[in-house]
């Protein structure tokens, strides 16, 4: 699949109300599928479970994409890993979680990301009681940073640092 045929998966799911679980992991999407996926997924009450691992995701996309998760009723599960997420989207990201109360498995793995993203998760950790699994791996935490992250995690998280 490329962006045009994900433009229509998302143009589909706007006006979708029975689909649960939607897959797109491998596929060259890009960044207009994410946005338009972003868009979607603001009026979209029913999927629960978005793979979108590997996807050649810009990190606008990935921000349009990651900022619905404040708003989002429905998912439950999103990955996100070996896009291009990067520190800057990872804060809004955190932003998001502060306020999120659906989503109980996030994967970001392979992105980039370091001990500046880090901080920005454990402030969100520290809000967010509802997810289960994080991960995280094969992004540039320091141990230092893995430490803190896995301190800042409530009771119940799972947090990995293992690579997809």
């Amino acid at each position: 699949l490329g962006d045009e045929a994900g433009k229509a998966l998302a143009k589909a799911l706007r006006g979708n109300s029975a689909l649960k679980m939607m897959w797109l992991n491998g596929n060259r999407l890009g960044d207009e599928t994410g946005k338009a996926l972003a868009e979607a997924l603001r009026t979209n009450s029913t999927l629960e479970n978005l793979n979108l691992q590997n996807c050649n995701l810009g990190a606008e996309a990935c921000k349009d994409l990651v900022e619905t998760l404040s708003t989002n009723k429905s998912l439950g599960t999103i990955d996100l890993s070996n896009n291009q997420l990067g520190n800057e989207v990872c804060r809004a990201l955190a932003e998001a979680l502060k306020t999120n109360t659906t989503l109980y498995r996030l994967e970001i793995d392979d992105n980039q990301l370091d001990d500046e993203a880090g901080k920005a998760i454990v402030e969100a950790l520290k809000v967010n009681t509802k997810l289960g699994r994080f991960g995280l791996g094969g992004n540039k935490f320091s141990e230092e940073m893995k430490k803190a992250i896995q301190l800042a995690a409530p009771s119940g998280l799972y947090v990995s640092f293992r690579s997809v």
